[in-house]
């Protein structure tokens, strides 16, 4: 296999530890804006934490987004995503939010991994090593989202949604990370206009694949109530469309 996708299925193995979330476009302005925001973290000073089985009945299923495979992510996945090392302390949050952990004390959380059915093609039992890599490189064609639902008691959501939003502030210069001695840079960190729930705000993120070769993820975060919903959105093929349908069909849910 060249060494350019090899280095892109590393990249990819890394990506999908890290699997993408999120955005919220609040802004730390004063006036009008600054007491909307107020006001917002008011609506969950009373918010019950929903327990691990109430929330799981509030992850989308195969019936809400058709035309996906979903799969669920495990303690396990989420120990060794989380496995990765950082220089600047300020994006801890934001990695954690790419990596299924909600930040602050949730009191359940859940994630999966949808991806597109049609980008999702099986290699033959007895294929090569190089034509099964062909084949993983293949299903990301589409864009792959993971999204992680996170409830927490009183303001928790709103406290752990302003920590998120202020390390993609603090974070914006760029910051890399290291995975089992894998260095990967993320040279731009930008918000991006979204409107959903009680508050929500969006980011791009775009990291280096190789030699000229970038890949972007949009992470989305949208507070609804005392629940925090990350959508992780990636592609390593072509361009990394916005969750945008996946938003929506995961707010309804959210009711």
């Amino acid at each position: 296999m060249p060494r350019t996708a090899v280095r892109r299925t590393a990249v990819a193995a890394s990506m999908l530890s890290l699997a993408l979330t999120l955005g919220a476009c609040a802004t730390d302005e004063s006036g009008a804006k600054s007491e909307s925001k107020s006001e917002s973290k008011g609506e969950t000073a009373g918010a019950k934490a929903l327990s691990a089985a109430e929330l799981g009945k509030l992850a989308l299923t195969k019936k809400d987004a058709p035309g996906h495979r979903f799969t669920e992510v495990s303690a396990a996945d989420v120990k060794e995503a989380s496995a990765v090392k950082l220089k600047k302390a300020e994006c801890e949050p934001l990695i954690e939010a790419m990596t299924f952990r909600p930040g602050g004390k949730a009191s359940a959380a859940t994630t999966q991994t949808l991806v597109p059915m049609a980008n999702a093609p099986k290699p033959d039992k007895d294929a090569s090593p190089e034509e099964q890599a062909k084949a993983a490189m293949s299903m990301f064609s589409g864009t792959t989202t993971s999204i992680t639902l996170a409830s927490f008691e009183g303001e928790g959501a709103a406290e752990g949604f302003a920590a998120l939003e202020k390390s993609v502030e603090d974070c914006s210069g760029g910051f890399s990370i290291d995975a089992e001695g894998q260095n990967t840079e993320f040279t731009k960190v930008e918000k991006f206009d979204h409107t959903a729930g009680d508050e929500s705000f969006g980011v791009t993120l775009v990291l280096s694949a190789g030699p000229k070769e970038t890949l972007t993820v949009n992470l989305v975060t949208v507070r609804k109530g005392g629940v925090l919903a990350s959508f992780n959105a990636l592609s390593l093929q072509g361009k990394t469309e916005k969750p945008k349908a996946l938003v929506d069909a995961q707010l309804k849910k959210l009711g």
